[in-house]
């Protein structure tokens, strides 16, 4: 390219004779004058002065200014454009895989494509919303009737401070799936858990978060936590992929690290009078009693052989557990059968996430928007609610007026 340029420079009456060129005259080269340069029209002045370096600079960076653009380009529109998420109509509604409510009135439910449902009067009506992203959203924890928290499959924790209608981004984890979140009774203190044993801590109510580290793990490959349970501000235990447990009693600072008897991925944990419950795929259930600064684990038989993936209980460990075509009731006992509906279609259904309200009352979803559960005081487990069918049939119905 180089020398080409150069042979154009030195053989530009060969290429361009001027008398032809731009309408000009020939300039004799022994008469050459800057006063004959200068007294050109200033287009043709601008041409035969700065054509020469242009080509040169062309043929010197030309190629790799082509070469970036395309990257440069992508940088600025990711930068500029904000992607609009919109109710769309669905043939088949989308899964639903967290739920919580502060109060009998107060719920939310997230899942795929960034959904959010919430109720304000005990479920007797859903409207639907978006955090304006379409992350997948997997647990969400209510800490006031309007404030609540919720996490992204991608890394994101969402923040509302209006019961669910509007969200803010308050945190991204880089590479990490986000599978749970909780929060204290104080409402102020709480973690998030992931993939590759990530640990991450709020003391504002969800505000900031900061990573954790996960002391005692000495096994090559780092689980992904699945579950939470939190007794107090410092008081925490995390289940998760291959059995793993972990326990802090100073806020995070130091874990104590312990495997399953059945070494089985654990989904879920709660606390228990006096310790937790976990449970896991291919029904797996592990009672961990504490005692001081250490844990007994011992495996529980639950009749099922299903995978569990939720469970819920009142602070006398009553309450149930969900899972892939399963509910059963929980109980410091054991496990045992629940009464269900025929609507629910429990051997064609799964459910992700179960809550319990203070007063008794238990919601669950699940597979392609389903909502499901039962009065408080007891009562058949039914269909509630279904994403994306508005039918009397099929019409939200509240649990208080299933009470009474």
């Amino acid at each position: 390219m180089a020398r080409w340029l150069s042979d154009l420079l030195d053989n530009r009456e060969k290429f361009f004779p001027e008398s032809n060129w731009l309408g000009r005259q020939p300039m004799q080269r022994e008469s050459f004058s800057w006063s004959l340069l200068v007294n050109q029209p200033v287009p043709i002045l601008w041409i035969k002065i700065g054509l020469p370096p242009a080509l040169l600079i062309a043929a010197l960076f030309g190629g790799r200014l082509l070469e970036e653009m395309p990257a440069l380009n992508a940088e600025i529109q990711a930068k500029s454009v904000k992607p609009t998420v919109l109710q769309r109509h669905r043939y088949i509604a989308d899964h639903l895989y967290g739920i919580d409510f502060f109060d009998d009135k107060h719920g939310i439910s997230t899942g795929y494509y960034g959904t959010v449902l919430r109720t304000r009067d005990g479920g007797q009506n859903w409207s639907w919303h978006s955090t304006g992203e379409t992350q997948l959203l997997r647990r969400v924890h209510m800490t006031s009737a309007d404030q609540a928290v919720s996490i992204g499959h991608r890394g994101a924790i969402y923040r509302t401070e209006k019961g669910g209608s509007h969200w803010q981004v308050v945190h991204r984890e880089p590479d990490t799936m986000l599978r749970a979140v909780a929060l204290a009774e104080d409402g102020s203190t709480g973690w998030a858990v992931g993939s590759g044993a990530a640990i991450l801590r709020t003391e504002d109510s969800g505000r900031n978060w900061l990573r954790q580290v996960l002391t005692g793990y000495t096994p090559r490959d780092l689980p992904t936590w699945n579950g939470v349970a939190i007794v107090d501000a410092d008081t925490v235990a995390l289940a998760g992929e291959f059995g793993m447990l972990a326990f802090s009693s100073d806020g995070g600072e130091s874990w104590i690290v312990k495997e399953s008897p059945t070494r089985t991925t654990l989904n879920d944990i709660v606390v228990m009078p006096g310790g937790y419950l976990a449970v896991g795929l291919d029904g797996t259930a592990v009672t961990i009693a504490q005692q001081g600064d250490d844990y007994t684990l011992r495996a529980l038989s639950t009749g099922s052989i299903e995978h569990l993936f939720a469970l819920s209980v009142d602070a006398d460990g009553k309450g149930v557990a969900v899972g892939s075509r399963t509910l059963l009731a929980v109980s410091p006992d054991g496990f045992a059968a629940i009464s269900v509906s025929d609507s629910v279609e429990l051997p064609y259904n799964w459910f992700a996430d179960i809550d319990m309200t203070r007063s008794g009352a238990v919601w669950s979803v699940g597979r392609r928007g389903l909502v499901a559960g039962a009065p408080a005081g007891g009562g058949a487990f039914e269909v509630l609610f279904r994403l994306g069918i508005d039918t009397p049939s099929n019409a939200a119905t509240s649990l208080a007026e299933s009470e009474s």
